[in-house]
């Protein structure tokens, strides 16, 4: 047990190591989406809770798929893994460094991101609701870390990059989908039952709902939450099998 806990900090120590050679990459990542939130605070004056939460789902989303997921993808096409795996590593260690690494880019994000908010004047009010948007930014990003990973394993390493950017949007686009009229109610039905499998959807109903936002809420909070911790489990599950499969092929 000793040995085991051992190896799984050394390689979540080394994973931050990694990030902090690079200091402007390192934080590029958390604090790149800020100026944009800048820009819609100045130009939707005053904009609202609603403009905090958006750019909090859509941070969030980036980090698990698009940050971690790039980020795993291109070390497995550049032949990175093999040699991890010839240690031999078990995955949840590989797979405990990365999301590490993604939790705390996620509270840099929500911290600047809550500043931010505070200058623009449309801070929430209390500590309570200050603490739900932090916790719900950095825990809310798990769900999207093992999407992540099991996209970063579907297929080819050569095409998981445009895997994992192409499912983004469909993420999201039927998230969004799922609170307007979208035409049929043929369509509508089908958007309903996509969107039950999408922890995106999922996590944007909960973080309109946290911050007041009854028009945007799609049921019980609760219900939700069951949701994303059950599709955390089944992907990272999926990660693991996909990582298995992979392990021993050559690439390229």
């Amino acid at each position: 047990m000793t040995r085991t806990w051992q190896l799984y900090t050394e390689e979540v120590r080394c994973a931050f190591l990694q990030q902090i050679r690079v200091p402007l990459k390192f934080f590029e990542v958390p604090i790149g989406l800020l100026p944009s939130y800048v820009f819609g605070a100045l130009l939707f004056n005053p904009p609202g809770p609603i403009l905090l939460v958006i750019f909090g789902v859509l941070g969030t989303v980036n980090f698990g798929l698009l940050w971690l997921g790039l980020a795993v993808a291109r070390e497995r096409g550049q032949g990175w893994m093999r040699l991890k795996q010839a240690s031999p590593m078990p995955p949840l260690w590989h797979f405990a460094g990365k999301v590490s690494v993604t939790l705390l880019n996620a509270v840099v994000f929500a911290l600047g991101l809550l500043l931010v908010a505070g200058f623009a004047g449309h801070l929430p009010v209390t500590i309570g609701e200050v603490g739900v948007i932090l916790a719900m930014i950095t825990l809310g990003v798990l769900p999207f870390c093992a999407l992540g990973l099991a996209l970063a394993y579907a297929g080819g390493p050569n095409t998981a990059e445009s895997l994992i950017v192409n499912v983004t949007v469909a993420l999201l686009g039927l998230a969004a989908l799922q609170f307007f009229e979208v035409g049929p109610a043929v369509l509508e039905a089908a958007v309903t039952a996509l969107n039950t499998f999408s922890p995106a959807y999922h996590f944007m109903v909960l973080a309109f709902g946290g911050t007041g936002l009854p028009a945007l809420q799609g049921g019980p909070a609760w219900l939700h939450g069951l949701a994303l911790a059950g599709l955390t489990v089944g992907f990272l599950a999926l990660a693991v099998v996909l990582y298995r499969r992979d392990e021993g092929r050559t690439h390229g």
